[in-house]
């Protein structure tokens, strides 16, 4: 059904333009620029990397709060989503200037992490529209958009493996820039949550049907992307400072009842298994460049062949997530699979779900493990070796990531939507911040970047 699906891939197009703007603009074509102006790049990044880490990890939870009290996921995403655009263009006219390098290092740092952090942001709204979604649809959804994102971003790394050399490295900038403006107009017809005030919580709710909508208001106009507010625009001062108040008490609640309420607790699990997890997995995406780099002293051609590689094994783990939950939907879903989730019948979580998530925290800590033993204790061949583990470590971020995210969506308290999502996004900057730190630290101290997998 053409308006069912347009939900859907306005959903997903997010995912696309954030994935292709971080893999080329700024994990491979900033890096290799700095490396090629100034002595300490690597410095320079890690410090760009940990700024903008450190304002994700302390602001957005806030932020997603209050955008989920409002009624305002969607249109919060759309903002940070064209304000990262623009400073994405700002990069690249800031590479053109004819100016000191100082300065040009000064604007350059300002639009790389306000740049990179709108975008992340972007993606934690983006992350809270999935709970328009029928629970039983989430994990391929979510799947999917892992997927066409990746599936994407490979085909602009491979354009720029063997078309490369053929324009300037900024010019390369501009090029996916404006992609990425053409492409973002399809993420206007993405669904927006409703507040809490209108938010009707159904198991098995089917978002954006023409006959009852995802509000359950028969006066409401959230259908296909268009969204009616009950505060800000006409609302007095003091109802939008009682919504703001609300929306912080709604993330204390959400923490205070860890302790004494199972599903409150549930969630929390899932949030702790996501920092470890993402403290290997989307860290390693951010440095993946620049430890071959390091390592080995790649060419620019090369390095983008690795982080070709990367987003190959990203890929083919996006279509293993997809095809494991295809078949695992055949099988009945079973109440208490395992007991350190207590997972319920009515969450819509299978017993391969949570084996999945266990399983793949696991294997995070093997592959980066392997990659140190091949760079620090090379052997003949072991540069293959680093290239195998990086190849797994990006297979497990295509398979989790989705995974997770939907599983977190099913289990938590859906009055406290926005706020676990939010908390979502805060507790991936925490593992992206203890790995950040210990690169910048180490990187103060004279290490290289192929210390990063210890």
């Amino acid at each position: 059904n053409y308006h069912s699906m347009l939900p859907a891939l306005g959903w997903i197009t997010y995912s696309i333009l954030y994935q292709v703007l971080s893999a080329t603009v700024y994990c491979t074509l900033v890096p290799n620029i700095l490396a090629a102006e100034y002595d300490n790049a690597s410095s320079l990044y890690a410090s760009m990397n940990l700024t903008t880490t450190i304002l994700s990890m302390l602001t957005m939870t806030v932020l997603g709060c209050i955008a989920d009290q409002f009624g305002l996921q969607k249109h919060a995403q759309l903002l940070n989503q064209y304000i990262g655009i623009a400073l994405s263009f700002a990069i690249y006219a800031i590479f053109e200037l004819n100016i000191s390098s100082q300065v040009k290092l000064v604007l350059l740092q300002f639009a790389y992490i306000v740049g990179i952090y709108c975008l992340r942001t972007g993606i934690m709204h983006n992350n809270a529209v999935l709970t328009c979604f029928p629970k039983e649809k989430r994990v391929m959804i979510s799947s999917l958009s892992n997927f066409g994102g990746f599936a994407v971003t490979l085909g602009c790394l491979v354009v720029l493996t063997f078309l490369g050399d053929r324009l300037p490295q900024t010019t390369w900038i501009l090029v996916f820039c404006v992609l990425m403006t053409g492409v973002s107009v399809l993420s206007l017809w993405e669904p927006n949550p409703p507040p809490p005030s209108q938010r009707a919580i159904r198991l098995n709710r089917t978002a954006l049907n023409d006959d009852d909508d995802m509000v359950g208001s028969p006066s409401s106009s959230l259908k296909y992307g268009h969204e009616s507010y009950p505060l800000i625009g006409g609302a007095s001062p003091s109802s939008n400072a009682a919504a703001v108040k609300a929306s912080l008490m709604t993330l204390v609640d959400a923490v205070r009842l860890v302790p004494s309420d199972l599903q409150h607790r549930r969630a929390f699990y899932i949030l702790i298994m996501y920092a470890f997890y993402n403290a290997s997995g989307c860290a390693f995406v951010v440095y993946v460049c620049q430890y071959f780099l390091d390592a080995y002293g790649l060419s620019f051609s090369q390095v983008s062949a690795v982080n070709l590689g990367y987003n190959v094994a990203i890929l083919v783990g996006s279509l293993i997530g997809l095809v494991v939950d295809k078949v695992a939907s055949s099988f009945t879903r079973v109440p208490n699979a395992v007991d350190i989730l207590a997972v319920e019948e009515g969450d819509g979580v299978s017993r391969s779900e949570v084996i999945s998530l266990m399983v793949n925290n696991i294997l995070f800590l093997v592959a980066p493990v392997g990659m140190y033993i091949s760079v620090h204790h090379p052997y003949p061949h072991s540069e293959y070796v680093a290239f195998l583990c990086a190849f797994a470590l990006g297979v497990l971020y295509g398979w989790l990531f989705p995974l997770i995210r939907a599983v977190l969506t099913k289990v938590m308290p859906q009055d406290k939507a926005g706020a676990f999502i939010a908390l979502f996004t805060t507790f991936s900057y925490i593992g992206l911040f203890m790995l950040s730190f210990a690169y910048k630290i180490a990187m103060d101290l004279g290490y290289n970047a192929d210390i990063l997998p210890l």
